[in-house]
């Protein structure tokens, strides 16, 4: 069987460097630094579960796109949510992951970037994240996000960019979205607004 290796990486330097040379196309930062752990996976990755090795993680990074086959499957698991440290989230050209976006993850407090663009996540935004308040970047286009923008998130006072084209979200904006004074890009284009 044939067998990629992940890297959980707790040196930002080391990451760096494996980046540079083209080694690795999931990368992950922990909140120690000084040490790296290697992960063996199947080409068809899940994100697993939380287990203690990843329960310091701060980064997350995925691109589909580097090698040319989308690999990264399955649902996004609830259980990321008790991941307090995780600052970014991103994982471009995912397309074969799907799934609505976990109301559970509304305990990832730290959480400032997340970006599912190119991948099938369902579903609406979760009313739930309002408390996600250091939040300040959502990129979520080109996916499957149906209902209405959440009047709740108006409470992401950080939130300055949102991306949500190519869904099919409706209604409109909603008018306590103007509280988010540090709000300076919305992208809603190819939805039913």
């Amino acid at each position: 069987m044939w067998f990629r290796n992940l890297l959980v990486v707790c040196n930002v330097e080391a990451v760096a460097t494996c980046c540079r040379l083209s080694l690795c196309w999931l990368s992950c930062f922990c909140r120690q630094l000084g040490t790296s752990k290697t992960l063996q996976t199947s080409p068809n990755l899940g994100l697993p579960s939380i287990r203690s090795n990843l329960s310091q993680l701060v980064f997350f990074s995925y691109d589909g796109l580097r090698d040319g086959t989308p690999r990264l499957t399955g649902n996004l698991p609830a259980s990321w949510g008790t991941m307090t440290y995780l600052r970014d989230f991103a994982a471009y050209s995912a397309e074969n992951l799907s799934g609505p976006l976990p109301d559970a993850w509304n305990g990832m407090l730290h959480l400032q970037g997340l970006s599912l663009s190119g991948s099938n996540i369902s579903g609406t935004l979760p009313e739930s994240w309002s408390n996600m308040t250091q939040l300040d970047n959502v990129a979520v286009n080109g996916s499957q996000l149906t209902g209405t923008l959440p009047a709740s998130w108006a409470a992401l006072t950080s939130l300055r960019s949102i991306v949500l084209s190519n869904n099919n979200t409706n209604g409109s904006l909603p008018m306590d979205w103007s509280y988010m004074t540090q709000l300076s890009h919305v992208q809603l284009s190819y939805n039913n607004l």
